[in-house]
């Protein structure tokens, strides 16, 4: 999100939160039992750099959204719903499961695989 555009919330023990500094998205996501974000590429790389899985919901008609969406669809590391096929409630009981909510791709550490994939589309 970006500063100002929308307000916090906490409803039911959901906690909305639509910007955060650095620092404190780093800390809200790493305490969080369970996170639910669009499919942004900063977002994918926020993810990568702490370990952890979340629900991703691209938005409609966001081409990069959706692309990224579809591809990490069948990876593991993520679970993607589309917005109009949410079920946030499967997500979670799919989810809990995993040990912190990390995320894993074939068994490795997402960032490993992501950097690997990196070194493949780089010809390294």
């Amino acid at each position: 999100g970006r500063p100002g555009t929308a307000r916090a919330g906490d409803r039911g023990g959901v906690q909305r939160v639509p910007h955060l500094p650095a620092r404190e998205l780093e800390t809200a996501m790493r305490s969080a039992r369970m996170i639910v974000s669009r499919t942004g590429y900063t977002t994918l790389m926020d993810l990568a750099t702490i370990g952890r899985t979340a629900l991703l919901v691209p938005t409609p008609g966001q081409a990069e959204q959706e692309y990224l969406g579809h591809l990490h669809r069948g990876t593991g590391r993520f679970l993607v719903q589309d917005q109009h096929e949410l079920d946030v409630m499967d997500a979670w009981e799919r989810l809990r499961d995993q040990a912190s909510g990390e995320a894993k791709a074939d068994g490795h550490p997402m960032l490993e695989e992501a950097l690997n994939d990196l070194e493949e589309l780089l010809g390294l």
